[in-house]
């Protein structure tokens, strides 16, 4: 649960709404369209959560698939924004844009979406009810 792939890969994405990823070892059901599915897709990072993925294109677009079992809105990734990286995790989701913003979605009954102010996240940890961080200065 939580576990990123950190590797910049290609993978294609299927024309049917079944696909396999190879990095994972795992078939997933997509929830993403493409104008084209036979174009491979250059992707900046994938994150896992719990029944879910998250990924980020080399052109700062963000994707998942996935079915949730749990909280689906995790899945309602905010739009009109450039995504640099997602993170996935049980019952919510975070990412982080191109002006360094972070942004948590999904579940929030313990405030584990609840950003602190005057922070910019280089990386995140997503549990079941938390969220860890650790910041661009190291603190």
């Amino acid at each position: 649960v939580g576990a990123a792939l950190a590797a910049v890969g290609r993978f294609a994405i299927a024309k049917t709404t079944t696909q396999t990823l190879t990095a994972t070892t795992q078939t997933v059901t997509t929830t993403s369209t493409t104008t084209n599915p036979d174009v491979d897709i250059l992707w900046a990072g994938v994150s896992c959560g719990a029944d879910y993925t998250l990924g980020v294109t080399a052109v700062t677009t963000a994707l998942r698939w996935g079915n949730p079992m749990s909280e689906p809105t995790k899945l309602y990734i905010p739009q009109g924004l450039l995504w640099l990286r997602m993170f996935a995790g049980f019952s919510h989701s975070c990412g982080t844009t191109s002006f360094g913003n972070t942004i948590c979605w999904g579940r929030n009954l313990e405030k584990q979406c609840d950003v602190p102010e005057g922070y910019t996240f280089r990386h995140l940890e997503l549990g079941e009810a938390h969220t860890c961080g650790l910041t661009t200065s190291e603190r």
